[in-house]
């Protein structure tokens, strides 16, 4: 059954549900405007659901591969799959991630994280704080299913 969409980031409140890019740029604007840049909030999500590695080719040139997101734990679905509506315009973002694989995936310490590209203190506060938002509103009583650690 398609989750009911709402773009704001208070309404994901079960680890089931699943997050797209538009609550992420709500949790910049509303919890954290001050701290990061909505590009920086995007380029955290897109880590997410798009994640890449840098590949070392002939000398001096780098290539970036696809990383598939299960193989780091994450769950990831078209937009079209979970019935959200299309972003006019919008050609990256066409992808979410469910709230409790991303939260098992932010369990892990920056420093023991795989290589991701992109993936660096900055993003990686931005996607943590994300993370301790998204447990207070799950810890609120409204997820009756899947119990997630609030520790690290």
């Amino acid at each position: 059954m398609p989750q009911m969409f709402s773009e704001n980031f208070s309404s994901l409140r079960a680890s089931s549900d699943f997050m797209a890019i538009e609550h992420a740029r709500d949790f910049r604007n509303t919890h954290v405007p001050d701290e990061f840049t909505l590009q920086k909030g995007s380029r955290a999500f897109g880590l997410l659901v798009r994640p890449t590695q840098s590949c070392s080719g002939e000398v001096g040139i780098s290539d970036r591969r696809h990383l598939e997101p299960t193989s780091l734990g994450l769950i990831v679905k078209t937009r079209e799959e979970l019935g959200f509506p299309k972003i006019p315009g919008e050609t990256v973002h066409k992808r979410a991630v469910q709230v409790g694989s991303f939260l098992s995936f932010m369990e892990i310490p920056l420093r023991d994280m795989p290589y991701i590209f992109g993936l660096n203190k900055g993003t990686y506060a931005f996607l943590d704080k994300m993370r301790g938002k998204l447990l207070k509103q799950i810890a609120s009583g409204l997820d009756s299913g899947h119990i997630v650690s609030s520790t690290r």
